[in-house]
């Protein structure tokens, strides 16, 4: 009854059908709706994770490895593993009757053609050895739903041989757990913002190496920005919140308190943090996070 679904499309949440085991209650669970109690909303992906078999076949020891098998979806689907070694997605829900669940009439829409409506997609399957399964999962899981966009415009004169045909900002090819989110010119509107305000980029860096044991005791990835984009040299780095609208510095010590809080309830983070050693500008950012960095940097000659 195992089974493993996406959180917001980021990391891997483990399910078992007609149970709750993430609740931290002494609460008795019972599902009294076998279908709808175990469906869950799918981002991006869905799992099975097989265990290795095991035993002997004959004279050998059977040493092959464990299995997973993962469905990766273009966008978000209802899903779940009603049977051992199932997995189904719900594309579209149609009911040609009144569920009784407050609507008032059948879910049962016609489209304009009075025909019932379309829906196209696709999804892909992988089945392959687990320990590779998880180790692709999350880079594959943003190259399925993320796909790169292709842009093309008219070309203004015939391109001559001399004539750069390809371009890049980046210097550095980033490894392949992190994933550019943001690259903005900051701050957005220069209107605002105050003359003697430098040059500065909104940087938005995720971690996509997390695993199904947790990443908390894992070490950080440090990532050496100074010359990181061509034509620039970052100068300084400070860590915002993912908003970019106050330092994070800040947002912790000033965070909102509930009524109901505890005085003393303290706050966990994961703590990225930038080191500045000479004129090397180096960011450290945790396994399974989203960090947000403003950046300042002067043009290279």
């Amino acid at each position: 009854g195992e089974f493993f679904t996406d959180s917001a499309g980021r990391r891997l949440i483990r399910r078992i059908r007609n149970q709750r085991p993430d609740w931290n209650t002494s609460f008795v669970f019972q599902e009294k709706q076998p279908v709808a109690g175990n469906y869950y909303p799918i981002v991006n992906r869905i799992m099975l994770k097989g265990s290795p078999p095991g035993g002997r076949t004959g004279d050998y020891l059977d040493s092959r490895p464990a299995m997973g098998f993962a469905v990766y979806t273009d966008r978000a689907q209802g899903g779940s593993s009603l049977r051992d070694a199932q997995v189904e997605l719900m594309i579209h829900r149609r009911l040609v009757r009144d569920d009784g669940y407050g609507v008032g009439e059948a879910l049962a829409e016609q489209g304009a053609d009075r025909r019932g409506l379309i829906v196209r997609g696709r999804h892909i399957l992988r089945l392959d050895e687990l320990s590779v399964i998880e180790r692709e999962d999350p880079v594959y899981a943003r190259l399925v739903t993320k796909e790169p966009v292709l842009v093309f415009a008219q070309a203004v004169k015939q391109p001559q041989f001399s004539s750069p045909l390809s371009w890049g900002a980046l210097n550095i090819e980033l490894p392949a757990q992190i994933h550019l989110l943001s690259l903005i010119a900051w701050p957005l509107l220069k209107s605002t913002a105050l003359p003697q305000t430098s040059d500065q980029i909104l940087l938005r860096l995720e971690h996509l190496d997390v695993n199904s044991t947790g990443y908390e005791n894992r070490d950080p990835y440090q990532l050496d920005v100074t010359f990181m984009f061509r034509g620039i040299r970052i100068t300084q780095a400070r860590e915002v919140t993912l908003t970019a609208d106050q330092e994070r510095t800040v947002a912790q010590t000033e965070r909102l308190r509930w009524p109901t809080e505890c005085p003393n309830t303290s706050v966990w983070s994961h703590g990225h943090h930038v080191i500045r050693l000479t004129q090397q500008i180096i960011l450290f950012i945790q396994p399974g996070t989203i960090a947000s960095f403003i950046l300042n940097y002067e043009p290279l000659n």
